[in-house]
Parts: structure tokens; sequence; C-alpha cells
């Protein structure tokens, strides 16, 4: 694992805690499979490049003999759990023949002034109070 990236990275609009297989997003906090959370490191690793699919099985499978199935398998919930949508691949794209590119900003969190905030265990909800008219 990325040591820049092990405690943290934001990807777009994404806040993503690997030790904690997490993205947390617009909707609140999404957890993910660990195998997924390696492939999205393993992208984040080389942002913007071309990493070859026999890489990320290499990497991410270390040792263990799985087919491409179970690659592509684990992008699609991993742009799943990025809220893509067939077609529009805003942070994962795939390069026919070759591999997969991640597209979307990488910044470690390291690198952002002030610690990494704890998960909320709920959205926080601020009341809008309209202002009253004056009775006269």
């Amino acid at each position: 694992m990325d040591p820049e990236l092990r405690d943290g990275f934001r990807l777009g609009s994404f806040l993503v805690y690997p030790l904690r297989n997490e993205f947390v997003g617009d909707e609140g906090p999404l957890h993910v499979p660990p195998r997924v959370m390696d492939v999205l490191l393993r992208l984040a690793a080389d942002p913007g490049e071309v990493v070859p699919r026999q890489t990320l099985l290499d990497d991410v499978w270390e040792g263990v003999t799985v087919s491409d199935e179970t690659l592509s398998r684990a992008v699609s919930e991993l742009r799943s759990a990025l809220g893509e949508r067939r077609g529009h691949h805003e942070y994962v794209q795939t390069v026919p023949k070759r591999g997969y590119r991640l597209v979307a900003p990488v910044t470690a969190l390291g690198a952002v002034a002030g610690p990494v905030p704890a998960t909320p265990a709920a959205p926080e909800i601020q009341a809008f109070v309209a202002p009253q008219p004056h009775a006269m």
C-alpha cells in the first residue's frame, strides 16, 4: 500500500480511507470489499497512467490465480461505489486491450492541512429558521 495514500486521500468529490475500506461522499460513508479498495489503491498509485490488467491482477491478487472476470467484477464494484453510470466514467476509464486508468484527481490527505476527520455516524443536519416578521 502506498504510504502517502494509506491514511486517506481525496478522489474527486470522495474522501477515501483505505484502512477502513471506506469512501465518504455526499451520501455518507460506503464500505467496499478489501480487494475493491486494493484495485483503487493500485490505480491511485499512478493516477492518469494506464495500469495493465495483468499488473492489477499480479499486484492485487499476489500469487493467487484469478480470471480476468474477477478483475472486471472488482472494477465494476468500484465504479458502482463511485456512482459511475455506464458510459460516463469520470473516475475509472477502461483502455481497451490494455487496462484501466484513474482519471479523477488524487490528493493524499496528508497533503491537505489538518488531521483526517473521523467518519460521521450520520450526516449533520442544520436547520434553517426563517426570520419572523415584526408584529406592528
